[in-house]
C-alpha cells in the first residue's frame, strides 16, 4: 500500500527522519493552546510531536508539527500541518503545509501554501495558490497561481505573473519580467531589461 499524507506512519516516519537533530533536554511532547497556556515554557525546544491548539510557540521544533498556528523562533527540521499558518524565525527544513507558510531565512524542502509563500531563502519546490515570495535567492521549482516573485532564481517559475530581479533558467507565465536573465521565458507578455531583444512575445531567449 502506497503511502500518503493521511497514512497513521507517516508522522512516525518523520520523527525517525529528524531525530538526529535532537539534543539532551528537549521535551519529546509539547501540547499548547496559547503561548502562556502550554506544557512546557515556549522558550523550550520540542524534539518529538507539538500540538498547537490553536496556537503554539517553541524555540526549536523537530520532528511532527501539528495544529492550526505554528511559530518556532529559532529552527524547525519537521513535517509542519497547519490549519492556519507556519512561521519559523531562522531556518526551516522538511514539509510545510498551511494556509500562509513563513520561513525568515532558508528553507529547505516543500512549501504548500494555499494562499502565500514566503521566504528569505528556499531551496525545494514552493506550491501556493497565490503567491510564493523570496526576498534573496530561490532554488528549485515554483509555482504560484497567482505569480512568483523574488530577487535571484535558479530554477524555475510557474504562475501568472512570474518576477526575479535575476533569472538563471525558466519562467512560464502569461507575463514574466527579469531585469536580468540566463534563460528561457514563455508567456504572453515577457521582458529582460538587460536582455538582447528585452521584449518578445511567445519567447524570449537569453543566454548573454
Amino acid at each position: 500500500m502506497a503511502i500518503t499524507f493521511v497514512d497513521p506512519a507517516v508522522p512516525f516516519i518523520c520523527l525517525f527522519l529528524f531525530s538526529w537533530n535532537c539534543v539532551y533536554g528537549d521535551q519529546f511532547l509539547q501540547v499548547s493552546l496559547t503561548p502562556d497556556a502550554q506544557l512546557v515554557s515556549e522558550d523550550v525546544s520540542v524534539c518529538g510531536m507539538r500540538l498547537s491548539l490553536p496556537y503554539g510557540r517553541n524555540a526549536s521544533v523537530t520532528g511532527v508539527d501539528l495544529g492550526f498556528v505554528t511559530d518556532t523562533t529559532q529552527d524547525a527540521s519537521a513535517l509542519q500541518l497547519a490549519g492556519v499558518c507556519n512561521f519559523v524565525d531562522q531556518n526551516a527544513t522538511g514539509l510545510q503545509v498551511a494556509i500562509v507558510n513563513s520561513v525568515w531565512n532558508q528553507m529547505t524542502g516543500c512549501q504548500l501554501g494555499l494562499l502565500f509563500n514566503t521566504d528569505n531563502k528556499f531551496s525545494g519546490i514552493g506550491i501556493a495558490g497565490g503567491v510564493n515570495r523570496f526576498s534573496e535567492e530561490g532554488t528549485g521549482i515554483l509555482i504560484g497561481g497567482c505569480g512568483n516573485y523574488g530577487n535571484v532564481l535558479n530554477g524555475a517559475q510557474i504562475g501568472l505573473c512570474n518576477v526575479a530581479t535575476y533569472s538563471s533558467g525558466l519562467q512560464i507565465g502569461v507575463v514574466n519580467w527579469a531585469k536580468n536573465a540566463r534563460g528561457v521565458q514563455i508567456g504572453l507578455v515577457n521582458y529582460i531589461e538587460q536582455g538582447a531583444l528585452p521584449f518578445m512575445p511567445i519567447l524570449n531567449l537569453n543566454f548573454d
